[in-house]
């Protein structure tokens, strides 16, 4: 469940959404942001966008979550800077359940992103959303599809959703789970000193 504050936390974890024009991103960042859906945002202004808000998932630790959204400037993969990627600790994979073709260009979309960001790759929370299931009548890929292509990235099956950001389905499953992989979490010492700080091992990639 998201929390109301809006407050930043000394650090915050860096999450971007990447896929094709008009697969839902914007959507889904406005749900993120505001819980609405907003028909208008078909027509935005390309112009990266981000927002922070708390995030704390039914059990696990609240964590800061900075969600970032291409917002239009993907049109031309090529335009979106590597800085959009850099730091990130979780990338959101997005395509239409209605467009296979969306579906098919992810694997540049990993490719672009993991070239971006260099080196240090091998702790990256890479979730796969199919958005759009409140269309599941005109469906071009189903899950099964997803799950496959999922497994010949590295995705554990765990991080393949599917969402729809105007019925607002799945939403908050995805950011729950975002939220639970990054947070830290604290053991307590062997030695019974103070306790440490570790990132959560609930769901892991491999």
């Amino acid at each position: 469940m998201a929390s109301d504050t809006n407050l930043l936390k000394a650090t915050t974890d860096k999450v971007v959404l990447i896929g094709d024009v008009g697969v839902g991103k914007t959507s889904i960042f406005t749900r993120f942001k505001s819980n609405e859906f907003d028909e208008s945002s078909k027509g935005h202004n390309p112009k990266e966008d981000k927002f922070t808000k708390m995030w704390k998932p039914s059990g696990g630790s609240e964590v800061s979550i900075t969600l970032f959204d291409t917002a239009g400037i993907e049109r031309h993969m090529s335009t979106i800077p590597p800085t959009y990627f850099r730091s990130a600790k979780a990338v959101i994979l997005v395509y239409s359940i209605t467009d296979a073709e969306t579906f098919d260009s992810l694997s540049n979309w990993i490719e672009n992103a993991v070239s971006a960001m260099g080196v240090g790759t091998g702790g990256l929370v890479k979730v796969l959303v199919g958005n759009k299931v409140d269309l599941d009548s005109d469906r071009q890929v189903d899950r099964n599809r997803a799950e496959e292509f999922a497994k010949n990235v590295d995705i554990n099956s765990k991080f393949v959703l599917e969402t729809s950001a105007k019925t607002n389905k799945g939403i908050d499953d995805l950011f729950n789970l975002v939220a639970m992989e990054i947070a830290p979490s604290v053991k307590q010492s062997p030695k019974g000193g103070a306790p440490k700080t570790e990132k959560s091992k609930c769901c892991s990639q491999t």
